[in-house]
């Protein structure tokens, strides 16, 4: 059969992590502009660990939270809103660099790739009462200190009718 264990570590360390953002917007009449700059530093992840030990001559899966490394995070942030007749648009761009350092296990964590996500929400009024609002996104694949993650997506439509008087 298959034997599991899981153990608490009184070594660990804290994370830590300072983070700075320079943001400016934008206004018009009838729309927006935001660019943002931001970086993060996290030292100290704390993460599970699996791992498989012998004991008594079976094989067992182990697993037990860690210090795993340092993570350095920077990008930008685009995003803004428009309007094209009654048609309002929210699109938004975030690229950004993902940099991980595995300290505790030499060099088994480290990684870094450059990341994005798209996003773009839509609302229209189809009567005074009656708006439309379509949403898409998606995120490429990005890594973490438990590896790399998959992309995904997803559209969202939905209708808002407003059905109390004045409300």
């Amino acid at each position: 059969g298959t034997y599991s264990k899981s153990s608490g570590n009184p070594n660990l360390k804290p994370e830590f992590f300072t983070q700075t953002e320079w943001s400016n917007l934008w206004k018009w009449e009838k729309s927006t502009f935001n660019f943002s700059i931001y970086f993060k530093n996290q030292s100290d992840i704390i993460g599970r660990w699996f791992f498989i030990e012998n004991i008594e001559d079976r094989e067992v899966s182990h697993s037990k939270f860690e210090n795993l490394g340092n993570i350095f995070s920077g990008g930008t942030d685009i995003s803004g809103m428009f309007s094209v007749g009654k048609l309002v648009v929210r699109p938004g761009l975030n690229l950004y660099l993902t940099k991980i350092m595995g300290s505790k296990f030499a060099s088994t964590l480290d990684k870094e790739q450059v990341s994005y996500s798209i996003k773009i929400n839509t609302n229209y009024p189809i009567t005074e009462k009656i708006k439309l609002q379509v949403s898409a996104n998606y995120e490429s694949p990005f890594i973490s200190v438990y590896g790399k993650q998959f992309e995904h997506y997803y559209f969202d439509a939905g209708i808002r009718a407003r059905m109390l008087k004045n409300r």
